[in-house]
């Protein structure tokens, strides 16, 4: 039995940032929608994004597999809270969307830099969930942005089971976010 943990071990050792892992991470997750108005008196027609930033967070869970020496390719699944509500005025009626919670499902290509040291990109499906406060009878208001995610980030071993995550991750349609994450292999 000793000799299977040692082995076991080495093994770990010999392929970092490999296998299953979960964990939180937290950050500034800006949620952002675009609205189109038209003056009723002249015509005209203008639109601009609404933007919040604040703080978000959230659980990741996925699996990595070692596809050579330095090149790591995986699947990810996160849940988040938190993050902006942006609001816009329109004649004086208020529209928000109140951020309640979002998912993720990416995909995950990256590439060791040193043994401690992994950059990645991201890439994949992912909504956000609103409740939408539409005094302002916006058309088309939805309590769902769904759209592809894409992001890019790094990773640093802190030991064999613990790594420190810093990354940027865009939601087309809805969010960015900058957060720190804390993976834990199992």
């Amino acid at each position: 039995m000793a000799a299977a943990l040692t082995a076991s071990g080495a093994q770990a050792q010999a392929a970092p940032f490999e296998g299953p892992y979960a964990g939180p991470f937290v950050g500034a997750l800006e949620h952002h929608f675009y609205l189109e108005t038209t003056d009723l008196q002249t015509g005209d027609t203008d639109g601009r994004y609404f933007r919040d930033w604040q703080i978000g967070g959230g659980g990741m869970a996925g699996y990595d597999l070692a596809v050579s020496e330095r090149l790591r390719v995986g699947v990810e699944s996160a849940l988040q809270i938190g993050g902006g509500s942006p609001e816009a005025f329109v004649n004086g009626a208020r529209y928000q969307q109140n951020a309640q919670f979002g998912y993720r499902l990416t995909g995950k290509v990256g590439l060791l830099a040193a043994d401690r040291v992994m950059f990645f990109v991201k890439g994949g499906y992912g909504g956000d969930r609103f409740e939408i406060d539409n005094q302002a009878n916006v058309a088309d208001a939805t309590n769902w942005q769904h759209s592809f995610v894409i992001g890019t980030g790094a990773q640093i071993r802190l030991d064999p089971r613990i790594e420190l995550r810093v990354e940027y991750e865009h939601l087309d349609t809805s969010s960015h976010a900058f957060f720190i994450g804390l993976p834990i292999r199992f």
